[in-house]
């Protein structure tokens, strides 16, 4: 991701500093094609860099599937960016209906 102008919410420190000690800060990366989709936890939500079809957003989600399962993570919270409203990015969310959207 080197050379790729993320939002704050996606460095290293704002994460670390922003976790509670219980919490550990992680990072899902997904190298496409044509695009990288780049997720920490706890703060920001995905980001897709780029372009990634159907298919690969299939493969992204199938790896983090195997895993949470891998590392026994039952549930997921993600906190959308407001800035970069990368919640357009992500095909197929639930959600409830709001009146800035």
């Amino acid at each position: 991701m080197e050379n790729k102008l993320l939002d704050i919410f996606y460095s290293y420190e704002y994460v670390h500093l922003n976790a509670r000690p219980e919490e550990s800060p992680g990072l899902i990366y997904f190298q496409g094609a044509s695009g990288e989709l780049f997720y920490p936890f706890l703060n920001g939500g995905p980001e897709i860099i780029g372009e990634l079809p159907s298919e690969e957003l299939t493969d992204a989600k199938r790896s983090f599937r195997q895993w949470a399962m891998r590392n026994q993570i039952v549930s997921e919270l993600i906190r959308f960016n407001p800035l970069t409203e990368n919640h357009k990015q992500v095909p197929g969310r639930k959600r409830n209906s709001s009146a800035n959207d």
